[in-house]
């Protein structure tokens, strides 16, 4: 995947993309989107093949059954419903109401006999797949030659049966709603994760793991029996007597296995690609919403640290969005700001070099001499930093609106804001002495009154004008010297 441009693109859907997913060999892929259709592609032949139409909502998960005989589809949807389609027919052949709220997250097993569903509640559901039954849906009808009627292929008993049944529920520690499942490529390990800090891990057993663990539950239950009194121990094998341990649930084959906590909300999740280790260890990786990667490694054997994160991908970049960004004059230095941090960069080495708390910033600027930066605030401030020792000198309330624009004076004397507040103010910079010590301030020289938002105000390059643009789609011409109006431009529809 080195090619800049797609190799491929389908066009298809009306409005946005919410699933994918691709068949075992690769050579089909489903898409479903917000306009409730579902539709299936060819990547050889590169073309569309059909259109599935029934989901009555946005599509959030979609999952090809290929195995055991099987040529099917399920797709869920935020309309509650889980839908299996055959696509040799392109029909739905099952309809079910997997859940009480909208359904988020879909994922199957490696053999393709076990579904799980997981919803905006906590709870996470299993459905069991009959693939032989699944299979005789919607097969032609034949003559019975004795009696020409005509007969059903399946046989009476399993008439009325459903191909996907309930087997059962998870349980959960987290409370927010699910947003990824996904399976191990080993087919042994399953992770939920949901809108919160955690990544929940479970362990699917094997027939003969199953069979151990009842022969241990039905052992466990004998010596219970034999510590009791005669008059306890018949009432005890009663209940006993009632529990069938030929019966196999959902917790028996799916058990919780560990809890992965992360340092933030987890964006993503997955299982590293890698084989098990020797232990059956395996390794998952956690994109979190504060731009970090973490790397955990799940050793399932071991009954203390059982998750330990093993790495920590943290580059020093911003945890949320970039407002603004300025150059230094030297062009040496860049500064870039967000609602809680400003960051100093050094553009040779694309490194960060300074980070300072900061308040919601809007604008920045360097102050003449690359020694000081200036900040304009969504509250209002003027915020000025010293970089030599990392701090903020001062913070000024100069506005009472959010600081949209600031601009340095050509002379590099001051420098001019605009603010939702309707003003444009002149500022001076000046050297103030405290203590023995000498320091950069700002001082407020002028006012002008504006009758809209500002949104930006810039000089002119030999400091005659002052250009500033307004909410009302205009951008006003004043005169530096006297503030007297000179010229409105008009022609933009927005602001």
């Amino acid at each position: 995947m080195n090619q800049e441009t797609p190799a491929i693109i389908f066009s298809g859907h009306k409005t946005a993309v919410t699933a994918l997913s691709f068949d075992n060999d690769g050579l089909k892929l489903a898409s479903g989107s917000k306009d409730t259709d579902i539709l299936i592609w060819d990547i050889l032949s590169e073309r569309g093949l059909y259109r599935l139409r029934g989901h009555k909502d946005m599509i959030t998960g979609l999952k090809f059954l290929t195995l055991h005989g099987m040529n099917h589809i399920i797709s869920i949807s935020k309309d509650t419903l889980m839908k299996v389609w055959d696509l040799s027919t392109q029909h739905c052949v099952e309809t079910i109401i997997a859940h009480r709220t909208e359904l988020c997250a879909l994922e199957v097993t490696n053999d393709h006999r076990m579904i799980i569903i997981g919803g905006v509640d906590q709870e996470i559901r299993v459905w069991k797949i009959e693939p032989e039954l699944l299979c005789s849906l919607l097969e032609p009808v034949k003559m019975n030659e004795s009696t020409s009627e005509m007969m059903d292929v399946d046989n009476e008993e399993s008439a009325g049966k459903r191909a996907i049944v309930h087997y059962g529920s998870l349980e959960r520690n987290g409370r927010e709603r699910v947003l990824t499942i996904l399976m191990h490529s080993s087919g042994r390990y399953l992770g939920i994760q949901g809108a919160d800090k955690l990544v929940e891990l479970y362990m699917l057993r094997t027939a003969e793991e199953v069979k151990k663990k009842k022969a241990r539950q039905r052992k466990r239950r004998e010596e219970k029996l034999k510590n009791k009194s005669a008059a306890d121990a018949d009432k005890k094998k009663d209940e006993e007597d009632a529990v069938d341990d030929s019966v196999i649930t959902v917790n028996d084959e799916i058990s919780k296995l560990h809890t992965i906590r992360c340092m933030g909300k987890i964006r993503s999740f997955d299982f590293s690609p890698a084989e098990l280790g020797k232990d059956n260890s395996f390794d998952v990786i956690c994109g979190l919403s504060s731009n970090q990667l973490e790397l955990h490694r799940v050793v399932p054997s071991a009954k203390e640290e059982a998750t330990k994160l093993v790495n920590t991908v943290d580059q020093h970049g911003h945890r949320s969005d970039i407002r603004t960004v300025s150059l230094s004059s030297d062009d040496k230095l860049l500064v870039s700001a967000s609602n809680d941090a400003v960051k100093i960069w050094d553009v040779d080495s694309r490194q960060c070099i300074k980070t300072m708390e900061s308040d919601y910033a809007l604008c920045s600027v360097f102050v003449p001499g690359n020694n000081h930066v200036i900040i304009g605030t969504k509250t209002g401030l003027l915020e000025l930093y010293d970089l030599a020792s990392s701090s903020l000198l001062e913070s000024y309330e100069a506005h009472t609106g959010p600081v949209w624009s600031l601009h340095l004076r050509p002379d590099n004397t001051g420098f001019v804001t605009g603010s939702a507040d309707k003003d444009v103010k002149f500022w001076d910079f000046s050297i103030s002495e405290s203590n023995g010590m000498k320091r950069l301030t700002i001082v407020h020289v002028r006012t002008l009154r504006m009758t809209d938002d500002i949104l930006c105000v810039r000089f002119s390059p030999d400091s005659r004008l002052l250009a500033v643009s307004l909410l009302d789609s205009t951008v006003k011409l004043f005169f530096v010297d006297t503030l007297k109006f000179y010229l409105s431009l008009y022609g933009h529809k927005l602001p």
